[in-house]
């Protein structure tokens, strides 16, 4: 066994914890919620090192009293204790309070005399630490999941609470970077989708002159078109339906919820041999620059293929889109517009769960210039683009020396010089 740190103490987390408990799903399920409120986190929320708002759910002051044993504190630690996203592990944003948990959440509330919170949720992200999480998770029954008393003997090797702090701090630093880069692609995101809708629903574009004529979605500019989808691009092509082994290192096999905040994001992604690669791709193969959107389960997520992410292979829940009469600067905003959105949405059909077919996405209506190879007034979209892509490598590269940099901080392979000043 390793020898610990001068300074450092072996414990376990209940030791240290002042509350560990989950919630419970206010009677009625989705039905029982409400358009605003208490927040309810569940397990979608969780994210690693982040939490999530989309689908965060709202319940009243009177289902919220009958959870007032896992009402959340500033500074609590939550991690997912049931189903596929078990582990997961984030902080909770002062902005969701007041809140509570459902039954998939537990709350780790830290005695704040011997343990901070931050060191604990990086703790528990250490990729080693986590690899026995999801191990001690998938131990019991059939369904992966934590219990209170596996999460109260979790082993912590504890430094003192300054180096704790201090240890938070240096981690906590690249955290507020990435987050700052993200902040700042999401007003990139709402600046281009402002021009989009101002120029391409309400047709008040860079030289228009008012002249209107009637199309089949009603009057549109003169010297503009009704486009399908399929014409503006040269193929538009779904994944594979191949299941993949779990293997170690190999070809990216990319599905729908690597498709994140525009990019691809293959940080758990699992591997295919080169092999399977050209058997699955056979006849076409994900290029640069190609544009992805998700047609089952999760609806409507856009990402770009950048040349980092090559060679890879692509899963059936998502489709390949590629450039041809318009750039593929221009196609990404135009697929996350509001407009494309509520078409691709209204298009969806129902079985175990939601889906698109291709056919159905290129039939996607679109009004355009007819003279789409002089269309200058697309080239600011370029530009907001190449800002989005630049601040997300740069904030991937981040992560990845924080991920890197982590494990050794946790295991004081690295110590932090003056922290007990």
């Amino acid at each position: 066994m390793r020898e610990l740190p001068e300074g450092w103490v072996e414990t376990t987390l209940g030791k240290h914890c002042v509350k560990i408990g989950s919630g419970s799903t206010p009677r009625g399920g989705n039905e029982a919620y409400k358009q605003e409120g208490i927040s309810l986190i569940r397990s979608q929320n969780v994210l690693d090192f982040d939490f999530s708002y989309s689908g965060l759910a709202f319940i009243d002051d009177m289902q919220a009293s009958k959870l007032s044993n896992v009402e959340i504190f500033e500074g609590d630690v939550l991690i997912n204790i049931t189903g596929d996203s078990v582990a997961r592990v984030c902080r909770v944003p002062r902005e969701v309070l007041p809140a509570r948990v459902n039954q998939h959440v537990a709350i780790l509330r830290v005695n704040k005399e011997d343990l901070d919170s931050n060191f604990l949720k990086y703790h528990l992200l250490n990729p080693i630490f986590k690899r026995y999480l999801l191990i001690l998770a998938n131990s019991g029954g059939t369904r992966n999941a934590l219990t209170k008393n596996m999460l109260e003997l979790l082993s912590l090797n504890l430094p003192s609470l300054q180096e704790q702090k201090a240890i938070a701090t240096i981690l906590s630093s690249f955290d507020e970077k990435i987050e700052l880069l993200r902040a700042q692609n999401e007003t990139l995101e709402t600046l281009a989708q402002t021009i989009f809708k101002e120029w391409f629903v309400n047709f008040n574009y860079p030289g228009a002159t008012g002249e209107m004529v009637d199309s089949e979605l009603g009057e549109i500019p003169k010297g503009w078109r009704v486009y399908e989808l399929k014409e503006l691009v040269r193929q538009i092509k779904p994944g594979t339906n191949y299941q993949p082994k779990r293997i170690e290192k190999g070809i990216p096999f990319v599905n729908g919820r690597h498709v994140k905040n525009g990019f691809l994001d293959l940080s758990d992604v699992k591997y295919i041999t080169f092999d399977e690669y050209e058997r699955v791709h056979k006849v076409w193969k994900p290029e640069e620059n190609d544009v992805l959107i998700t047609r089952i389960g999760t609806l409507g997520n856009v990402g770009v293929v950048r040349e980092c992410d090559l060679p890879m292979a692509l899963h059936y829940n998502s489709i390949d889109i590629k450039e041809d009469r318009i750039r593929y600067q221009f196609l990404y905003f135009l697929l996350k517009s509001d407009n494309f959105q509520e078409q691709y949405h209204l298009n969806k059909k129902q079985a175990v769960q939601e889906f698109i077919t291709i056919e159905a996405v290129e039939k996607i209506n679109i009004v355009l210039p007819i003279d789409l190879k002089n269309l200058e007034i697309l080239k600011i979209f370029d530009g907001l683009f190449e800002k989005i892509k630049n601040n997300t490598s740069q904030f991937q590269t981040l992560a990845k020396t924080r991920d890197t940099l982590l494990p050794k901080l946790m295991r004081g392979e690295k110590r932090v010089e003056g922290f007990d000043q």
